[in-house]
């Protein structure tokens, strides 16, 4: 039997009410499939506010979790000291207390790094919550530009990789640590004395946390001209090999922000001047080398922010991703198969599903002797099933969460997204395997029954979503319908010209129609509701292929299926439920959808089409 590695937890807070609680639980709420928690440890440094009360709350319930509140202000490298001379656990893993663990997998990942015995440092992966705020969103597209730069420079192992906020040490390399009271930070400290004493670093980019960026212009100041400085300080105090762990290649820089510029056009300039302005601020030398003043703005964490990842595709994007699909359906079709490994994911059987083809592989994976659903997107250039994919990824965060709290009045269930990987001519979406039966096979009064039940449950879970979690998501609000109708209109122009006079008549008439449409509350739609899409496993009801979820105008899902005609027994069904969709643009306007969405290219699909006069 394999002997399963120990780890202890360190967590130096000040001042951390705000997120404390949030963390803890995180931690107790990870799986421990290749490691046993011994203990964690959050020491309480010069806190004046509950952080402390906080914790002895979770230590009441929790052996493993211990408090140390000994009133004084050693700073950060103070407490990291004495972690590091507590420690006996095989692994001793340090996180920062304003951060959020991404998956419940993320201890894990890191334990994962230590199966070499010569691996003393391993750094997690850390990212910047979406922004809200003007200012934070230039912040954001700095960190996203440097994150692109640094993730595979030299294969990741990198003194940029090792990041403060999620940092595991060996054993036997902490026991040669005590981090001096010097102007070198911690975290690059650790990375140069494990180059130093022989000992092996990596890095984890899946094992992932979050944090919040600061919102002003003195806050970003001080705390990223503490970078800035930090190559010098290393170079006094190593000596001057130190300084050339640093260096970035020219060429790498351009590529970043080049990405950044195809990205965001609007706040990459914008982080580029302010790092001119940073790099010609001077950061006043501080009297106290123990600690830096924090940066408060960086302290306030919602609970529900942990399902913030990649941002999603605009409305914009998703346009542009329209026309590359356009111009790959002038091209010819191509069918991919299924990568023979995505990550450390290792393809066990090829999956063939006559509602996926053409758009993405699948594939049964494993990886641990686990198995894992895949699809996987190919091309070069983002078309809009690339778009889809990553909406899908988007929406399984927020709806396995959710359907998780709520689970006792809401039947339907998700499987969970595990991680988006991506490639030069490829991204995968890696989900939990879920074996069930799809309900297409079932008597049509019981499959009618089932997408009932779920139409119900999606209109249910809409009143219990957030407004953290509901940014996560797309919305189509009378305003962005507007741009969609224009945009349909736009397509179905270029493939059939000759329908001018018939597309202009139904541009006019669906216009009309949604100005009369009365703004309600938006409701969670599934967007490709059908049997297909579907599956039953133990009695609880799967939904699958969500890469088209959104909020929208209620009666989405009803109108589809009503005018679907690949399921004809379903589509009468749905007909008769159509009087309780108060308005008549939904149908309509997915008519139009689906009449550009044909085979071929220069035509109309008429089929959908004539469902208009029906």
């Amino acid at each position: 039997m394999k002997t399963l590695k120990t780890v202890t937890i360190g967590i130096p807070a000040h001042n951390e009410e705000a997120n404390i609680g949030n963390l803890l639980q995180q931690i107790i709420d990870q799986k421990k499939q290749n490691f046993k928690l011994e203990s964690v440890i959050v020491a309480c440094d010069g806190c004046t506010d509950n952080t402390a009360k906080i914790v002895k709350e979770f230590a009441k319930k929790h052996k493993t979790i211990t408090v140390i509140n000994d009133g004084k202000r050693k700073g950060k490298a103070g407490r990291l000291n004495d972690f590091y001379k507590l420690n006996s656990s095989d692994v001793i893993l340090t996180f920062d207390a304003d951060i959020i663990l991404a998956t419940d997998s993320v201890i894990s990942e890191i334990v994962k790094c230590f199966n070499n015995s010569g691996v003393g440092l391993v750094g997690g992966n850390s990212l910047p919550l979406k922004p809200k705020t003007f200012f934070e969103h230039i912040v954001y597209r700095w960190l996203m530009m440097w994150f692109e730069l640094r993730k595979n420079l030299n294969k990741g192992i990198n003194v940029h990789n090792h990041m403060g906020c999620i940092s595991a040490l060996s054993r036997k390399f902490a026991a040669n640590i005590v981090i001096p009271n010097a102007d070198v930070p911690d975290d690059n400290y650790l990375y140069l004395l494990c180059q130093k004493l022989g000992f092996t670093f990596k890095f984890s980019n899946s094992a992932l946390v979050y944090y919040k960026s600061v919102d002003n212009l003195k806050e970003f100041l001080t705390q990223h001209g503490r970078y800035i400085q930090s190559k010098q300080y290393a170079a006094n105090y190593f000596g001057q090999w130190a300084n050339e762990k640093y260096t970035t290649p020219i060429s790498k820089k351009f590529i970043s922000i080049s990405k950044s510029f195809l990205h965001d056009p609007l706040f990459t300039p914008l982080a580029l001047l302010f790092q001119v302005v940073l790099r010609m601020n001077k950061l006043e030398s501080k009297k106290d080398k123990n600690f830096w003043d924090t940066a408060s703005s960086s302290k306030t964490i919602n609970a529900d922010n942990n399902i913030s990842i990649r941002r999603n595709s605009s409305l914009f994007t998703y346009a542009l991703g329209y026309i590359v699909l356009y111009i790959k359906m002038l091209r010819g079709k191509t069918e991919e198969k299924p990568l023979s490994n995505i990550a450390n994911y290792i393809l066990y059987k090829e999956i063939n599903r006559a509602n996926e083809t053409n758009k993405f592989s699948i594939g049964l994976y494993k990886k641990d002797n686990k198995k894992y659903f895949i699809k996987t997107w190919h091309g070069s250039i983002k078309d809009m099933f690339y778009h889809f994919l990553l909406n899908e990824y988007q929406v399984n965060l927020v709806l396995y969460q959710l359907l998780h709290q709520h689970k006792d009045i809401i039947g339907i269930r998700t499987p969970r997204a595990i991680e988006f990987v991506t490639r030069a001519q490829s991204a995968s979406l890696v989900m939990e395997f879920i074996e069930g039966k799809p309900i297409k096979n079932l008597p049509s009064k019981i499959q009618m029954q089932i997408i009932t039940n779920v139409m119900k449950d999606l209109e249910l879970l809409s009143k219990k979503i957030t407004n953290t979690m509901a940014n996560k998501l797309h919305k189509r609000t009378k305003k962005s319908y507007v741009s969609l109708l224009i945009l349909e209109t736009i397509l179905l122009l270029i493939k059939s010209p000759n329908d001018l006079f018939i597309i202009l008549r139904m541009f006019f008439s669906l216009l009309i129609s949604l100005i009369r449409t009365q703004q309600t509350k938006l409701v969670l739609s599934h967007r490709d509701l059908t049997p297909n899409n579907v599956m039953i496993k133990n009695k609880k009801t799967y939904l699958i292929d969500c890469e088209q979820v959104a909020l929208t105008l209620p009666g989405h899902d009803l109108c589809y299926l009503a005018i679907n005609k690949e399921f004809p027994s379903l589509m009468k069904q749905a007909k008769l439920s159509l009087h309780t969709v108060k308005n008549k643009f939904i149908r309509n306007f997915l008519i139009m959808q689906l009449s550009v969405a044909g085979e071929k290219f220069f035509s109309i699909d008429r089929e959908f089409l004539n469902q208009l006069y029906e």
